[in-house]
């Protein structure tokens, strides 16, 4: 496949670094030669989410095209609809639910930091 670019019709589709729902992931780290540790667009159906969880070393950056959900980033609840984009900085707990009854579809890719 292409490094160049990819059709997300073209890639096959992986459960998520939690558990729950699928990514496809577009570039990984083990590809670039910069700070980028993965660029991937997710799918959430309704019920599902990601446990409470932090990373030391990594922001993660997510734009949300389709669907609801809800974010707590730390002590804040962030409200998740289409043209969101929401920065998770380095070490800071975070947990994502959809809240909606259609799937939360996002893109979003991780930046290793010097955080820990």
């Amino acid at each position: 496949m292409s490094e160049i670019f990819k059709y997300l019709k073209d890639l096959s589709p992986d459960t998520n670094n939690h558990g729950t729902g699928k990514k496809y992931v577009f570039l990984s780290n083990e590809r670039m030669d910069s700070p980028l540790t993965q660029i991937a667009y997710g799918q959430l159906e309704p019920g599902e989410g990601c446990e409470e969880h932090l990373h030391p070393t990594m922001d993660e950056c997510f734009y949300f095209i389709k669907g609801q959900g809800q974010y707590q980033v730390g002590e804040e609840t962030v409200e998740l609809k289409p043209e969101t984009f929401l920065r998770i900085p380095a070490t800071y707990k975070h947990s994502l639910k959809v809240t909606g009854n259609q799937p939360l579809e996002f893109v979003y890719w991780g930046v290793a930091t010097d955080s820990i």
